[in-house]
């Protein structure tokens, strides 16, 4: 099976350029994901609960935003 992917250049370069690079936005999502993940798990003894909460919260939003999307983090 080929897929095939056909952009009008110099017209619809943002779409080309969406296309050929959204492997780094999916990088970034599982970094954030991680990043968020470690500051959660490794806080501090001294790390105030309402900030380990927010974190939490972030994390969760953005695994529903992802899930929503079919963008798969995990």
């Amino acid at each position: 099976m080929k897929a095939s992917l056909e952009f009008n250049l110099p017209d619809e370069e943002e779409l080309f350029t969406m296309a050929t690079n959204g492997h780094r936005a999916h990088f970034v999502l599982i970094d954030l994901d991680q990043y968020l993940r470690s500051r959660i798990k490794y806080a501090p003894d001294d790390e105030l609960d309402a900030v380990i909460e927010a974190f939490q919260h972030i994390r969760t939003k953005l695994n529903d935003l992802c899930f929503t999307n079919q963008i798969n983090i995990q």
